[in-house]
């Protein structure tokens, strides 16, 4: 296939905010862009304080290879988790480093009410922190990125979120669906997988699909909301014994939606780490079901994050739509 000779700064961008660390070599290949047009888009980002480039150490002769990094400082990112009984507030430098938590709780039940305390609480970071953009995850069915047609939130249902929130908050803000979010950090902490099947585990079951490395959302942002399995994280982090008949549902669900999609693997997510028992039960009866030779190798696995997946995951978000505005191609 032939090199293209024009890339895009924006998609160049996101490539090296996943994977942190690169060499202009991976990047041609991975873009199937020639190395001139990564030599003046590497140069471009490098003038504009994006990224940073020094010498990789070699051993024998010949020119030494130039590692390619994200500058740390270049911004500094909020992350907002809005579950049903508190919200979870991060900040991150570019290198998705995590520099604060805070946690709210959420008392107020008026709308209006509830979403200006959320951009007050955010606004103390933004000033303190000097934060460039702002992600924030909700439960439930976002349409659009903006109204809530259902959540976990009661208060919100029915509400335009987005709007009041980028009224009060005065840096870029963006909303994403909570599933969404940790199957998207769960992408970013990978680098390698291009195709997900992200199952997160709350006050139900709900998907999020990375597919051929993008976040798939649906004509309308409701892409991902999965079958009605009456299992809550309430019921797997309280030992609460799982009958077989309702694992085999749950088993026999995923089947289905890797027959639909192929992912190369399949991730347990929830807001903490699912418990091993859990993994290991589900695995084994999802592993009977993959009757066809071409799925075999699709693995159920549990996330590879430690903590704050729905945060990180709209922080990351936020990241990516606002680069978009800022490089423009």
């Amino acid at each position: 296939m032939a090199r293209k000779v024009r890339g895009s700064l924006t998609e160049l961008m996101e490539f090296i905010f996943r994977k942190q660390v690169t060499t202009r070599g991976e990047i041609a290949r991975a873009l199937n862009l020639s190395a001139s047009v990564v030599t003046v888009m590497v140069n471009e980002l490098r003038n504009m304080d994006f990224i940073r480039e020094v010498p990789i150490r070699k051993v024998g002769a010949g020119r030494n290879p130039l590692k390619i990094s994200v500058n740390p400082g270049f911004l500094r990112v909020c992350g907002v988790d809005m579950s049903s009984y508190e919200i979870s507030i991060c900040i991150y430098d570019f290198t998705m480093q995590l520099l604060k938590k805070k946690n709210v709780l959420i008392e107020e039940k008026d709308p209006g009410k509830l979403l200006r305390k959320v951009a007050e609480s955010i606004t103390m970071e933004i000033e303190r922190y000097e934060i460039a953009a702002v992600g924030l995850a909700f439960p439930g069915i976002l349409e659009n990125g903006e109204n809530l047609v259902s959540s976990a939130i009661e208060e919100l249902e029915g509400v335009n979120v987005l709007e009041p929130l980028r009224f009060r908050i005065n840096v870029p803000t963006f909303t994403i669906n909570d599933a969404n979010a940790a199957v998207l950090a769960e992408f970013h902490a990978r680098k390698k997988e291009q195709n997900i099947l992200g199952l997160f585990i709350a006050r139900g079951i709900g998907a999020g699909i990375m597919a051929n490395g993008q976040l798939f959302l649906g004509a309308h942002g409701y892409a991902g909301e999965f079958e009605n399995i009456p299992i809550t994280e309430e019921m797997i982090f309280g030992n609460h014994e799982l009958s077989p008949s309702l694992l085999d549902e749950f088993a026999e669900a995923i089947n289905r939606a890797v027959h639909l999609l192929d992912p190369e693997k399949v991730v347990i997510l929830s807001r903490r780490q699912v418990p091993e028992w859990f993994i290991g039960e589900l695995k084994a009866i999802f592993e009977e079901k993959l009757t066809y030779p071409f799925n075999k190798s699709i693995n159920l696995e549990p996330s590879v994050l430690k903590e704050n997946p729905v945060a990180r995951g709209a922080a990351i978000f936020a990241v990516e739509e606002h680069l978009k505005g800022v490089l423009k191609r």
